[in-house]
C-alpha cells in the first residue's frame, strides 16, 4: 500500500424527515468523487440504528489533492447549497493508513 494513502470518515446528521434527501445528495456526491484521480474507495453507509446518521468512507492516495479537486469542481458549490438545509452536523476524521493496511 502507498504510505501516503489516507482515509477520511465523515459523519453526517440529517434533519429529521429529510433522510431521503440527504441520502440522494450524498450518493450523487460519492458517485462524482469516486471518479476523481487518486480515489480508491468511497462508500456511503446508512446507520441502521440511527436513520438520521450517514457515514461517508473515502480512501485516497493524496487527500489534500482530492479535497482541492472536490472544492474546485463546478458541482461542489451546489452540493453545499443542497446540504445546508437538510443536515444538522458534519464531522470529519482524516488519518493515514499503515503500509499493507
Amino acid at each position: 500500500m502507498n504510505p501516503e494513502r489516507s482515509y477520511v470518515v465523515e459523519t453526517i446528521a440529517a434533519v429529521e424527515g429529510r433522510e431521503d434527501d440527504v441520502r440522494r445528495i450524498l450518493q450523487d456526491a460519492c458517485d462524482r468523487i469516486g471518479q476523481l484521480a487518486g480515489v480508491h474507495q468511497i462508500e456511503l453507509i446508512s446507520n441502521r440504528e440511527d436513520p438520521l446518521e450517514f457515514v461517508v468512507f473515502l480512501v485516497a492516495d493524496d487527500f489534500p489533492a482530492v479535497s482541492a479537486a472536490i472544492d474546485s469542481a463546478a458541482w461542489h458549490q451546489q452540493l453545499v447549497v443542497d446540504l445546508s438545509p437538510v443536515v444538522t452536523a458534519i464531522k470529519r476524521t482524516v488519518g493515514k493508513r499503515a503500509n499493507g493496511g
